[in-house]
């Protein structure tokens, strides 16, 4: 479910957890750490609700607005067959045990919001684990997600408190944004225009960059030309340029690749 943060006013006021909010046909729950819970699962609850005020379902005295601020873990649908059959082989390979990399992934995983984790065994010397997470959505998490997966993985360091064993010590972050600029010349097809080009080009990219997260340590050329060859809008194409160069482009390990400009060009 999405999870949300909130401008509450008058500011210091109580609102008891559970009191229900509503807004578009959806109801939503107050949580003891001042969040609002969408009821209903999905990514419906992500919806672009930022800076709309909520309609409060219980008889808050003194409660004057709540108000949406920003998407803190957005809402997932259902897994599909495939995800779950992965699952169901790690755990029946037991590949999955002893605390091991792929143990740590699946605990992180685990997590509600958490869309994939790279586990970096003896990061910080003997017995130190990172883990480092996106959302649900392929994206950077926010500190609220991260929390709450170092609270179920280790909340206290080398205690065995939570899921990781006595001595080790887990550290959980977000991974971090790599910023991706692409531009080409293209020659259009009958019946369609820049903008069209423009508007099909970066949706395919965007999913190009999602499907990347976590799974693959660079960008391709041949990925970009695919995406171009393939193109309703587009006849032929040439300069294609991954952040003003002609070659694959590397990415960190802990670094996931956000679409910034396209830039397409008619071919004169």
């Amino acid at each position: 479910s999405a999870v949300w943060s909130v401008e509450v006013s008058p500011e210091g006021i109580r609102i008891p957890t559970g009191s229900r909010f509503y807004i578009d046909n959806l109801y939503f729950q107050y949580q003891s750490d001042g969040t609002l819970k969408c009821e209903t699962s999905g990514s419906i609850g992500n919806g672009n609700f930022a800076e709309l005020p909520l309609l409060s379902l219980d008889n808050i005295p003194g409660l004057e607005s709540v108000i949406f601020e920003e998407l803190k873990i957005p809402g997932q649908e259902e897994e599909d067959d495939e995800a779950l059959y992965e699952r169901y082989l790690m755990r029946a390979r037991r590949e999955a045990v002893s605390a091991n990399k792929a143990h740590y992934k699946k605990w992180a995983e685990e997590v509600e919001g958490v869309g994939r984790a790279k586990v970096f065994p003896l990061w910080n010397g003997e017995g130190t684990v990172k883990v480092v997470i996106t959302d649900g959505n392929f994206d950077v998490a926010t500190d609220l997600l991260v929390n709450k997966v170092q609270e179920y993985i280790d909340p206290v360091p080398g205690e065995g408190e939570g899921q990781a064993p006595i001595g080790a010590t887990a550290t959980v972050e977000s991974a971090k944004w790599k910023d991706v600029e692409v531009s080409v010349s293209v020659e259009l097809k009958m019946d369609y225009s820049l903008e069209d080009a423009q508007q099909e080009i970066e949706e395919k990219i965007k999913d190009l960059l999602k499907s990347l997260a976590f799974e693959e340590n660079v960008i391709r050329m041949s990925a970009i030309n695919d995406i171009l060859y393939h193109a309703d809008s587009v006849s032929d194409y040439a300069d294609v340029l991954i952040n003003g160069e002609a070659k694959n482009l590397p990415l960190q390990d802990i670094e996931i690749p956000r679409l910034g400009q396209v830039n397409v060009i008619e071919q004169a």
